[in-house]
């Protein structure tokens, strides 16, 4: 729900790859709230490979994708909303 907001300036789990240099591939894999959300797929050192292997087959088999959508801002939704306000500065 909170999307790209996260409180102290947290990056999300995908950046401790790439800082690391480690293969990082994420594919759909459904929605919560009519938003969409991702399965992330981490390797190794030289996996390469094996992560676009495993992200591709995953993406084709689960057909978990949606159709993309535009919400004009967060108050489109209304759990959007809720979940977003303690950390939007007014």
């Amino acid at each position: 729900i909170n999307g790209d907001i996260w409180p102290n300036s947290w990056p999300g789990y995908g950046s401790h790859a790439a800082r690391a240099g480690y293969p990082h591939a994420t594919v759909p894999m459904g929605a919560v709230h009519s938003l969409s959300v991702g399965l992330s797929f981490i390797g190794g050192k030289n996996s390469d490979g094996e992560i676009l292997g495993y992200s591709y087959v995953y993406e084709q088999k689960s057909k978990k994708r949606i159709a993309p959508q535009y919400l004009q801002n967060s108050n489109a939704l209304e759990i959007i909303n809720k979940a977003v306000k303690p950390y939007v500065e007014n």
